[in-house]
């Protein structure tokens, strides 16, 4: 049999808990700011993707445009509201100089959470019909 004489542990000392609850807050904040910082990553992460489908589009409308014989702005820009985010963009298209069948189109897309300006650049070349096969 035991005895009451204070050797026989019945349960955790107040310095046992508290330590516990210092742990378990510690890893708690460290788990929020992990999920805040994740969430602005998958916010950015949207809006990125977001302004890559408008480059493409443009991109593609621009080469439609080349093949089909229309004429193109040499330089070009415009805006967009997704959200609450404002997008803007700037098109501009260069004759290569070394054969002037190709032309250099650059597009930008900007936009600002607020706290973060991002940009995201686009560029390619694009060959334009020639005569003959315009006519």
């Amino acid at each position: 049999m035991t005895s009451g004489t204070g050797n026989d542990p019945k349960g955790l000392t107040l310095v046992e808990i508290l330590a516990s609850v210092v742990i378990l807050s510690f890893g708690a904040v460290v788990t929020m700011q992990a999920l805040g910082r994740v969430a602005s990553a998958l916010s950015v992460a949207e809006y990125q993707g977001e302004a890559y489908l408008f480059a493409m589009a443009k991109m593609a409308e621009v080469e439609l445009a080349l093949r089909s014989g229309q004429p193109v702005e040499e330089s070009s820009q415009g805006s967009f509201r997704l959200g609450e985010h404002l997008f803007r963009w700037s098109l501009s298209l260069s004759t290569e100089p070394i054969n002037p069948q190709f032309k250099a189109v650059s597009l930008t897309v900007a936009w600002s959470d607020g706290r973060h300006a991002y940009e995201r650049h686009l560029n390619t070349i694009l060959q334009r019909p020639s005569d003959e096969s315009a006519a």
